[in-house]
Parts: structure tokens; sequence; C-alpha cells
């Protein structure tokens, strides 16, 4: 981390409210561009992606005082990890219950826009398990090291080599298969 990353921390711990503010600003001015690429990995909804981005960055400004690693990146990784597994269980929670009120649920369309390629790869990350899918953005999309990834991801290191080989697999022969 950097000592830009370490005072800004320490502003929004223990300062006026406006230069705490501020603080979470500079930080979110830093960071939030390579959290909101995972997170619009991880979520297929980009308003749920930008939601989750916010609620991440106010978690990180409440918890500040309590950052004890080296690296804030995968800091905040784990907390947008957490922060999606939250979503995606109300999602389901949700999704259950309208289920059951009305079995007649209508067909949602796929997105279009984008080239073929782009749609491929949308089509293969999709069929890809969320916590391979997040490996491998961890590691390849955002630059994480494997025992970073284990650490935002809450696995043994050897899980988060599985989990982002395994992934990245899947992705080839999905790639590969697909015409």
């Amino acid at each position: 981390m950097t000592g830009d990353d370490r005072q800004l921390l320490a502003r929004l711990a223990g300062s006026s409210p406006a230069e705490g503010r501020a603080a979470l600003a500079a930080l979110y001015a830093r960071h939030a561009g390579v959290v909101l690429r995972f997170l619009e990995r991880l979520l297929p909804d980009p308003n749920d992606a930008e939601d989750v981005l916010q609620d991440t960055f106010l978690t990180a400004a409440r918890r500040a005082g309590t950052f004890r690693g080296e690296d804030l990146r995968p800091w905040l990784f784990a907390i947008a990890g957490n922060r999606v597994r939250d979503a995606l269980r109300g999602r389901r929670r949700r999704a259950r219950r309208e289920r059951s009120a009305s079995r007649s649920e209508a067909e949602v369309a796929p997105t279009a826009g984008g080239t073929d390629e782009e749609a491929r790869l949308e089509r293969a990350l999709a069929s890809v398990s969320a916590t391979e899918r997040a490996a491998v953005e961890l590691r390849h999309v955002a630059g994480l090291t494997h025992a970073q990834v284990a650490a935002v991801l809450g696995v043994s290191l050897r899980t988060a080599q599985s989990w982002s080989a395994r992934g990245l697999e899947r992705l080839r022969e999905r790639m590969g298969g697909a015409s």
C-alpha cells in the first residue's frame, strides 16, 4: 500500500467529517475503477455493480481503523466480494419469492450490443462457476497474486490456485469450442 493510501485511511479513521469525505473521495478516485471492473464480472446487472461499489467504499470508510494489511486493494476486493455474496443471496431470496408468487415468469432476453467475440466471452464467463470466475478475474484482470486472491475470497491458497486454473481451463474450452 502506498503511503498516500495509509494517510488517507488514517484521515478516514480519525479526522473531521469534511477531511474524512475528502479522504474517501481520494481513495475512491484511486481504486474504484478496478473494483468496479471486478464487480461487473461478478454481477450481471451494471446497476447492481455500481450499488455494490458504493457499499464497498462506505464499508471501507466505516472500517478504516481496522485495516492491518500491507496492500489496500485486496482488502477492498474482500469487502466487495462479501457485498457481492450478500447481493446474490438477496437476489436468490427475491427470485424464490417471485417464483412462488407467480410460476409464469417471462424469459429475459440477452442484452444486445458488443462484438461477437465479446458475446462469446460473456457466454463463456456465464458458464463458469461464480467462484472460478471470481478467482480468474482477481488473478488475471485485477492482477492480484494467488495469495491475495485467497485472502479476498476467504479460502486457502491451494483452493484459490485450483479455482483460477479450473476457471481458465473452462474458459479455454468454451472459447475454443464455440464457433
